[in-house]
């Protein structure tokens, strides 16, 4: 082949190439490891150039010097083989780029034909643009495909290599992806594949468990909790104080931007069935390893959601599993700076049950007598000032909260 390529031998090159000579093979060190494009571009060989051209050969190949054949045509002054290659990178790039709409609109339509044609046409040179864009802030493959839980795309498109599994715009996963798409054999494929995903959080710092978690859907949530990491993906995991609780690959108490765990998100979206799996999951030698009492930024426990939004069952289930009744509301930043005298932050101090006080704002007469009954302290009759402001036992409870929006680009 390189032989055939130097010497200008167009026709012993093509009978090469029909008996399945490589176009793109390498010479050895002692040749600076040439192609054969390498060599006709270098000699001025243009019918051997183009041929090669024709049957894929690679253009942008370095050799040891650092030069491609196109930087070897103009060193030896071979315009019109200069031009050639040029014309065949500007037409390979803009035959990418439609390469790339066509397989962006297959995965959003779901259509297996369409793709697996496209990617017929991925190799090793052209694979990043074709499947994820040339900018920087276009689509991948991958990502829209397991968004759009297309199975049997994602499956095809995992058949080759050169995916972006995390989206520039806003970190998130081709997992995150996945989860939102709530089609579980699309999320056990990308787990399967990509398992280290799991760990990986976005740029509102959600994992994929937070996303499930908003999401609402338990099983989905089971899938990513029992799956079957590898070992050399499992890591300790630390309480606050630094203790060891169990090796899991990610940590289930994990706190997005605001704070918020993925029990607190499923309580705040009402997922009873979700908090329920939650709370009695357990790993070998951690029984209880998700942490019932957290606070978010807007100094809330999961118990004060559940009693906000008046849902008993959730109540319950939370005091049952050893929710502390008597945790204050915590005072958020912007609370302390909206009040400017020393008389204003001493009435709005943490005390008493955050849990009863917000019970009897929003008039749940039910819940209130539930917190009592679970020892709920009413500090300087604060629950009591609130219950009488609001009468809570005139007014029936309102509506419970509407779940946590949740959406994914």
């Amino acid at each position: 082949m390189h032989i055939a390529a130097a010497e200008g031998r167009s026709a012993c090159l093509r009978e090469l190439i029909r008996v399945g000579g490589d176009v793109n093979a390498i010479a050895g060190a002692s040749a600076l490891c040439k192609t054969p494009l390498h060599l006709a571009s270098e000699r001025g060989h243009i019918e051997v150039v183009r041929m090669l051209i024709a049957f894929e050969a690679e253009l942008l190949s370095l050799d040891l010097e650092d030069h491609s054949p196109l930087h070897l045509a103009q060193i030896n002054s071979h315009h019109n083989v200069a031009q050639l290659i040029m014309n065949a990178l500007q037409g390979a790039q803009e035959e990418r780029r439609r390469l790339h709409s066509r397989l962006i609109e297959a995965c959003l339509q779901g259509d297996l034909r369409e793709t697996v044609e496209v990617l017929s046409h991925v190799n090793r040179s052209n694979a990043g643009e074709i499947l994820n864009g040339y900018r920087i802030d276009d689509r991948a493959a991958l990502h829209i495909a397991c968004l759009n839980g297309g199975v049997d795309v994602v499956k095809a498109l995992l058949g080759v290599r050169g995916h972006a599994l995390i989206q520039s715009s806003n970190s998130d996963t081709v997992l995150h992806a996945a989860v939102t798409s709530q089609d579980s054999e699309v999320i056990e494929l990308i787990l399967k594949n990509y398992p280290q995903l799991i760990s990986e959080s976005n740029n509102e710092g959600s994992l994929p468990f937070h996303w499930a978690c908003r999401c609402g859907n338990h099983l989905i949530v089971k899938l990513l909790l029992e799956f079957p990491y590898p070992e050399e993906l499992c890591r300790p995991i630390e309480d606050v104080r630094g203790n060891f609780q169990f090796s899991y690959p990610f940590d289930l108490n994990a706190a997005d931007n605001q704070c918020r765990t993925g029990l607190y998100l499923s309580v705040a979206n009402g997922s009873s069935v979700l908090v329920d799996y939650l709370l009695n999951f357990y790993l070998a030698g951690c029984p209880k390893p998700i942490q019932v009492d957290t606070y978010s930024n807007a100094g809330r426990t999961p118990l004060m959601v559940a009693c906000s939004s008046g849902d008993s069952s959730l109540v319950k289930n939370l005091l049952e599993h050893g929710a502390d009744v008597n945790l204050p509301v915590g005072i958020t930043d912007d609370e302390v700076l909206a009040f400017e005298s020393e008389t204003s932050l001493e009435e709005i101090r943490c005390v008493g049950s955050g849990a009863l006080n917000e019970a009897c704002e929003k008039g749940h007469t039910t819940l209130v007598h539930l917190l009592l009954k679970h020892g709920a302290n009413d500090q300087d009759n604060r629950a009591l000032a609130i219950a009488q402001r609001h009468s809570l036992d005139r007014k029936p409870a309102p509506d419970p909260a509407p779940p946590v929006a949740f959406g994914l680009s």
